[in-house]
């Protein structure tokens, strides 16, 4: 009878426990409308989890050389707000005494069911930001975002 008892215990603490790292879907399935990838394919990159409003969050990306991307991000409940996400990257600038620092350069910033589309000739590292302003600020619950990444091989022209 202890045996049966411990077994319910175990199992009752691995569903449990399955269902807490479930939380939020793919980000293919937050992200709806991206019926035809057009030779994209879905990239490693994309994420999604569950994040409270009134925050801005960040994810590092790498755009390789010699590739063409697509961002979107969406909300599973777009009810809920309004979605703004922003990619840019960190350079190096030189100022007038001669100082190097570094300098926040925004390459993109839409709205959500916007696409942020890119290409690059060589291997740099950017960040995406994603900011969730609510409708009610009373609704504090965290809500499940979807940041989804395609990516395809940049048609190289020339011989």
């Amino acid at each position: 009878m202890k045996k049966i008892g411990k077994l319910v215990a175990i199992l009752t603490l691995i569903f449990a426990s399955n269902s807490v790292n479930a939380q939020c879907a793919l980000p293919e399935k937050i992200v709806k409308g991206v019926k035809d990838k057009g030779g994209f394919g879905v990239s490693t990159q994309s994420k999604s989890g569950a994040l409270k409003g009134g925050e801005a969050y960040e994810m590092a990306f790498i755009a390789q050389a010699n590739m063409d991307y697509k961002i979107f991000a969406a909300m599973q409940d777009p009810s809920q707000g309004t979605l703004v996400v922003e990619l840019y990257e960190m350079v190096t600038e030189k100022d007038e005494k001669g100082n190097f620092k570094k300098e926040k350069k925004v390459i993109s910033s839409v709205e959500q069911d916007q696409v942020i589309e890119i290409t690059t000739d060589k291997t740099r590292k950017m960040m995406i930001s994603v900011t969730i302003t609510l409708e009610d600020d009373e609704n504090k619950k965290p809500l499940c975002i979807g940041v989804l990444i395609l990516d395809k091989k940049t048609t190289i022209i020339g011989l």
